[in-house]
């Protein structure tokens, strides 16, 4: 579905849909299928969610520059494999990202970086984590910040194009790691150089 000038205030689709992408310039309201399996929302406006339980969504990708919580989409998709989450600059609370405890692989790219997403045990199965982006903080004020990351990653990808000074910790990333990208990074190795 592409339509840029949206009239219409709201679609409801079939419930046997199973892959659905959206890309509107304008305001749209939007009830979702709970049968889902993959889902795409591109919008440079408001999108209103309107969703039961989906289970058998495993892709989920969102460009929504306005949103400020994921909380606001109330999607409920515990059998998620594959978030990613573009251009949604002002979305600041990551906590319900939490939600997703079976989350394979998320990418973030022209986001705030999660903070504190990866502590207190969540995201366990989380294997894949990918982040391209130059806020990593909503306060300016600080200056420096030590990243935290899921105990079961095998790929970390982390591209700061910013200005801010982020120390990574050598000592603290994961043996399982088979794969790593940094760049835009002070480097701390178990000797503090």
């Amino acid at each position: 579905m592409n339509h840029t000038n949206l009239e219409r205030d709201g679609f409801s689709f079939s419930s046997v849909l199973e892959d659905l992408q959206i890309h509107v310039k304008t305001k749209i309201h939007v009830t979702l299928p709970a049968n889902l399996r993959k889902l795409c929302i591109i919008s440079q406006d408001q999108v209103i969610f309107r969703s039961e339980e989906m289970g058998d969504l495993v892709q989920l990708h969102l460009k929504l520059p306005l949103i400020e919580s994921f909380e606001k989409t109330e999607i409920m998709a515990p059998n998620l494999k594959l978030l990613t989450l573009q251009d949604c600059e002002k979305l600041f609370n990551f906590d319900k990202l939490k939600q997703f405890q079976r989350l394979k692989h998320l990418i973030l790219k022209n986001c705030v970086y999660p903070v504190g997403l990866f502590e207190e045990g969540s995201l366990l199965e989380l294997e894949k984590f990918e982040y391209e982006g130059e806020c990593f903080l909503a306060a300016e004020e600080i200056c420096s910040l030590s990243l935290v990351f899921p105990s079961n990653l095998k790929l970390l990808t982390i591209i700061n194009n910013g200005n801010m000074d982020i120390c990574i910790d050598t000592s603290l990333l994961l043996v399982t790691l088979t794969r790593l990208e940094l760049a835009g990074y002070s480097y701390n190795d178990a000797d503090g150089y």
